[in-house]
């Protein structure tokens, strides 16, 4: 099974909104442009590993009620694996600044 892009946004979408955390402050927080953050929420960027691991943990959304609501156990760690290195490298500069 696939991850549905639609399904995935929309949840991060409700997520974020129950927090009242704007896409401005999400922006500011993981350093990617709100027009970038804009596009991702409209689906008209794709949205990387390492983009969808910062936005949940900025906006403390759990891996586990994605997991329960959303994407089945094996798709959510594919997903979050394929760009590890270059997670990493990112959560590691994000802490520097």
């Amino acid at each position: 099974m696939k991850i549905n892009d639609v399904d995935l946004i929309n949840f991060l979408k409700k997520e974020i909104s129950k927090k009242n955390i704007s896409q401005k402050d999400i922006s500011k927080r993981i350093d990617l442009s709100a027009t970038k953050i804009s596009l991702m929420f409209n689906l008209k960027r794709k949205m990387t590993a390492e983009e969808f691991i910062l936005i949940c943990y900025v906006c403390n959304i759990d891996f586990d009620k994605i997991k329960k609501e959303l994407i089945p156990y094996e798709q959510l760690w594919w997903f979050l694996t394929k760009n590890l290195v270059s997670f990493w490298h990112t959560l590691i500069i994000a802490f520097i600044k």
